[in-house]
């Protein structure tokens, strides 16, 4: 059974349960509300596909948002675990989103990512980092479209966000076209 299918049978003890399971599950399952169930069959996970790319150097946090998102949202996922790789895949590819940790292992930081990236084409950038950025690079690079997840988080507010920015992208490209 997979991780995602798991996690929507997490018992009420939700925080204990996720200890054990390991950092990535704690991360996002310690501050969840468990007693309300995350709605698998919203409208909006019908006929959304969207290819995603989540950057996140912690393997099993990338490996769990890999899972949420693309088994219960059904978006097409690719995944980096470090700068160089992201920006491969960046510059060779378009994304309609952009998950993006900030503190990056390697060469290369979220930020120079996000250059990377809006220089192939635009999409919103959910940037995800542990520590609230410098007030002064939020207002520089993070734009508008864009948003901010502050780790730990929980996995409906994820969720959310995620579609909140892929909703604001379709918008942006129906004017624009």
């Amino acid at each position: 059974m997979r991780l995602v299918k798991s996690m929507l049978s997490i018992p009420r003890t939700a925080p204990a349960v996720a200890r054990k399971a390991g950092n990535a599950h704690r991360l996002v399952t310690d501050r969840c509300d468990t007693s309300r169930p995350l709605n698998v069959n919203a409208p909006w996970t019908a006929g959304l596909r969207k290819r995603l790319l989540i950057v996140e150097d912690y393997q099993q946090l990338r490996e769990l948002m890999q899972d949420v998102l693309g088994e219960m949202c059904d978006h097409a996922i690719e995944t980096a675990a470090d700068g160089e790789s992201a920006a491969r895949l960046a510059a060779n590819q378009a994304f309609d989103l952009v998950l993006l940790d900030i503190g990056l292992t390697g060469k290369l930081s979220g930020w120079d990512i996000a250059h990377v990236v809006r220089a192939r084409a635009p999409c919103p950038i959910l940037f995800i980092s542990g520590h609230e950025p410098d007030p002064a690079a939020r207002t520089t690079q993070v734009l508008p479209s864009d948003d901010w997840l502050k780790k730990p988080f929980r996995i409906d507010v994820l969720v959310a966000t995620v579609m909140k920015l892929l909703n604001a992208g379709d918008s942006y490209l129906s004017v624009a076209s």
